[in-house]
């Protein structure tokens, strides 16, 4: 999951050991100590910081969407009566690699080579990416360069599946009734 970060300490992501996310802080490609140590967390790459931001909590909803794995079921995976069992993400066994691009105000820092954080993931572990952001309301629905990069990592890492949502804010009194808004407009994503 990339995204504006992540509350590691979120019911649905903490570990009961204690044990911390590995924080990678150098901005490249190669995830150096993946964690074996963390129920949930692989790694934790810090393109910007080492928290979600307080104004959303955007990164810390995406990622219990996906993977979140509540207290209430064991590491067997053998799930417990409770509400919080009952209340999971699709993938609850999952681990996650996530990288961190949130700053201020939800602000978002991208990487110049956008694949960076995707190669940092793979290089993490990970085969199937949720990226749960993008372009706002009236945004091109063009196929640019940030596409091609995308595209160029599925076309490098054949068993590599990255997800993107299409764009929740599109209003075709913007002049564009485009449902789909760019770096979803990559080929080679879902």
């Amino acid at each position: 999951v990339d995204d504006t970060g992540m509350d590691w300490d979120n019911v649905y992501t903490r570990d009961p050991e204690g044990d911390k996310p590995i924080y990678d802080k150098d901005k490249d490609t190669i995830c150096e100590n993946p964690s074996s140590a963390h129920r949930k967390i692989v790694g934790y790459n810090v393109y910007v910081d080492t928290f979600d931001l307080n104004s959303s909590g955007h990164g810390t909803h995406t990622t219990g969407s996906v993977a979140g794995d509540s207290m209430g079921s064991t590491h067997s995976g053998a799930l417990t009566d409770t509400v919080l069992a009952r209340a999971m993400g699709m993938a609850p066994m999952a681990r996650i690699a996530f990288t961190d691009i949130g700053g201020a105000s939800d602000a978002l820092t991208i990487p110049a080579n956008i694949a960076d954080i995707y190669r940092w993931a793979y290089n993490a572990g990970a085969r199937i990416t949720s990226s749960s952001w993008g372009n706002g309301a009236g945004a091109a629905s063009s196929y640019n360069n940030r596409c091609e990069m995308l595209d160029t990592v599925a076309w490098q890492h054949k068993d590599f599946l990255m997800f993107r949502s299409a764009g929740n804010d599109n209003n075709p009194s913007f002049g564009s009734a485009d449902s789909c808004n760019t770096m979803a407009t990559a080929k080679n994503i879902v």
